[in-house]
């Protein structure tokens, strides 16, 4: 169950920030794909308050000089900011890369970012995700990132959603239907 096909070679760290010695860290042992940010960028005041709920310590724990904070694209207004660090990319190189079958190569630290059209799960509602997938399907992308939080399927977990499992299937549905196949993400091309 657990060997080693089992392990994929693209890490996405949650809330995404990654300093620059830990995305060499990252490709030192083994990674060759990680993801990028984007989004409007502004100097961090330091306040906490600014940042998401419940998730401000996790996001400064350890930062670097490089931190700074970032509007995140999207509906969510509960994690419209969020801070950023090496790993953020320009909307301008972001755009020439979504939903494409490439990624982008930085080359002072040897790392691909993954830049994908990509649907969460637990942000939309079963309506939406299906109204979300067909739009990305429509759009004919040759990559797309799906995302998913396996603790919606608990009942015992505080912010528990009952169709959690149709709104999966759902999605997987309108993607299967319109020939899409599952990859890992370091089989996309990359040097």
């Amino acid at each position: 169950f657990a060997g080693e096909k089992s392990f994929a070679k693209c890490v996405l760290p949650h809330w995404a920030p990654i300093s620059k010695e830990g995305i060499m860290a990252l490709r030192d042992n083994g990674i060759s794909i990680t993801y990028a940010t984007r989004g409007e960028v502004s100097e961090w005041d330091g306040r906490q308050d600014s940042l998401p709920y419940g998730h401000s310590f996790r996001l400064i724990h350890n930062r670097k000089p490089e931190t700074k904070l970032f509007i995140r694209p999207g509906e969510n207004k509960a994690i419209s900011k969020s801070i950023c660090s090496y790993n953020h990319i320009s909307a301008e190189t972001y755009n020439a890369y979504v939903g494409k079958w490439d990624t982008y190569y930085d080359s002072e630290t040897g790392m691909n970012f993954t830049c994908s059209a990509e649907l969460v799960h637990n942000l939309v509602s079963l309506e939406r995700i299906k109204q979300d997938a067909k739009k990305l399907v429509d759009k004919n992308y040759e990559y797309i990132t799906t995302a998913t939080h396996e603790q919606y399927f608990y009942p015992d977990y505080f912010a528990y959603q009952p169709d959690y499992e149709e709104k999966l299937y759902a999605m997987a549905k309108i993607f299967a239907d319109a020939g899409s196949e599952f990859v890992f993400a370091e089989e996309l091309p990359h040097k």
